[in-house]
């Protein structure tokens, strides 16, 4: 095990849980004494800080962007940085009836309700933030920047002149088989994507990477919202799909509160520096 450990094949910090078992089965037994644990724990391994948390940086996004040439893999990345989605929801109904469009200093800016119920719309989802006597489900609010939207709309265009025909049913992405990409199919175009760029090297440590594929969007927009702008930080919790304390439970803003408190995070949030530049030039 320690070896394995020495060989980078094993993490430092699975080695207490691979014991979790005999402790667990010697307690239920009412033998937990039977063993000196203090002994054994202290041959275990140095514990060591968990790798995986890096963010995304805007340079790097940019450089996947620039570097696909699919246009919906373009969208995609758009996507994943803009709301920084969490693994699992793309395995969730993820429909064009959970889009709605919003609007900020002349641009529009689509509004996406994540982890909805099949039949739960917008409409929906908003009568029931306005009723504080009804639970409004694990559904949430995410944004697109304007950027973002930019791209997704493009993508829509594209499959139009395909012949897509859009309904309310329709998935916002699909795969090529015309069904809507699962978080397995989202992180193997990233990860194909990511295998062929020399510029963008992650560093494997143990079995995970200082960046992981997903999550490294995500860790990017919590930084942005929560340090480096002006967003209310109960808000960002909500715009990210956290539950935060009480106000977690009891703080119930309406889309165009989240909505507008996301706007303060728009321009840090924008990937290229010519788009970030057309913001504020209407």
């Amino acid at each position: 095990m320690i070896k394995r450990v020495n060989n980078d094949d094993l993490s430092a910090n699975t080695v207490p849980k691979m014991f979790r078992g005999i402790k667990w089965l010697l307690n239920s037994n009412y033998r937990e004494h039977d063993i000196r644990w203090k002994p054994i724990e202290a041959l275990f391994p140095k514990s060591v800080k968990r790798s995986g948390y890096k963010a995304w940086t805007t340079e790097q996004i940019q450089m996947m962007i620039e570097k696909s040439s699919d246009i919906r893999n373009k969208a995609l990345i758009h996507f994943q940085a803009s709301t920084g989605g969490r693994v699992g929801v793309h395995d969730h109904p993820l429909l064009m009836k959970h889009l709605t469009m919003m609007e900020w200093n002349g641009h529009g800016c689509y509004a996406i309700l994540f982890y909805a119920d099949l039949d739960e719309t917008v409409e929906e989802k908003d009568l029931r933030d306005k009723q504080d006597d009804v639970q409004g489900g694990d559904s949430y609010y995410s944004f697109l920047t304007p950027e973002a939207t930019d791209a997704l709309d493009k993508y829509f265009d594209a499959r139009k002149r395909k012949g897509d025909v859009f309904t309310d049913d329709t998935p916002i992405f699909v795969s090529s088989k015309n069904s809507q990409l699962t978080d397995g199919n989202v992180k193997a175009i990233l990860f194909r994507l990511l295998e062929n760029m020399t510029e963008i090297t992650r560093v494997k440590k143990g079995r995970r990477y200082d960046i992981q594929i997903n999550h490294g969007f995500r860790k990017r927009i919590n930084t942005i919202l929560k340090l480096e702008s002006d967003v209310n930080s109960n808000i960002a919790e909500k715009i990210l799909g956290h539950k935060n304390g009480l106000d977690g439970v009891y703080l119930s803003p309406t889309r165009q509160e989240c909505f507008n408190e996301f706007c303060k995070g728009i321009s840090q949030l924008t990937i290229s520096d010519a788009e970030r530049q057309k913001l504020y030039s209407f």
